[in-house]
């Protein structure tokens, strides 16, 4: 959450970063904007998130390797139609950015 807060602190203020967002619209599956992790957070947090999953994974799923991390964001008609994702693997997650305090 802390990288979204600093990119975003300034609504005035254009980097690169903040312009990274795909509009991945497939009719009757998907609407949503979309970025692969690895792009949007440094080398060193994104192999931390990619170490504490595959850690996860392991310990508790019996997984040993993951597809690359892509994150999304929802507006106001963005949704996900049931699909199937199953070049995938069996097992999806979900972290969430919102922030509940304050």
């Amino acid at each position: 959450r802390q990288v979204f807060d600093e990119r975003f602190q300034d609504p005035r203020k254009t980097m690169q970063e903040r312009f990274m967002w795909d509009y991945w619209h497939v009719p009757n599956q998907y609407t949503l904007h979309r970025t692969q992790a690895s792009a949007y957070f440094s080398e060193d947090l994104n192999e931390q998130l990619v170490d504490a999953l595959l850690d996860y994974g392991e310990k508790q799923l019996g997984c040993r390797a993951i597809s690359p991390i892509w994150m999304s964001y929802y507006i106001d008609g963005c949704l996900q139609e049931l699909h199937c994702d199953s070049f995938h693997g069996p097992f999806a997650f979900v972290l969430s950015l919102t922030h509940w305090e304050g």
